[in-house]
């Protein structure tokens, strides 16, 4: 039991992930305060293949969705990350995002900025959200 939690640890506590800059030299600029994350959930869809001669349904595998990722972090309005995270909400085509473990394991892909909202309150810190929605592959390397 005690290795499983370790295990589990070393896969958050970190982790960081970036997004590309634009222009002619991009790099990955990493997004700071990141609290928790979870992602690359989606599915291939289901083809129906049935026919007039089938005596049941028959079904294929489709085109695997890579799905989308979300986080959440702590706002910090002057981050370089969350400056990029913000202007690639108001555009239309895929940012590229890298995801490290601390295993030395990333991930990189391609993702709309769907949505990166602001949260306040009384004795509270400035919290956010994103939502990303994965466009193409997803490379581990």
């Amino acid at each position: 039991m005690r290795r499983r939690h370790a295990i589990q640890r070393n896969f958050r506590q970190g982790s960081k992930l970036s997004i590309e800059s634009a222009g002619d030299k991009p790099s990955f600029v990493q997004i700071k305060e990141i609290q928790s994350y979870s992602g690359f959930d989606g599915k291939a869809s289901e083809l129906d293949v049935t026919t007039l001669d089938s005596t049941a349904k028959e079904k294929r595998k489709g085109l695997k969705d890579n799905g989308g990722f979300q986080f959440e972090l702590n706002r910090v309005l002057d981050d370089p990350g969350q400056l990029l995270l913000d202007a690639a909400q108001n555009e239309d085509q895929p940012r590229r995002f890298k995801l490290e473990l601390p295993n030395g394991k990333s991930a990189t892909f391609s993702a709309l900025v769907m949505s990166f909202d602001l949260k306040g309150g009384v004795d509270a810190v400035l919290k956010g959200s994103a939502t990303l929605s994965i466009s193409g592959a997803v490379t581990w390397a």
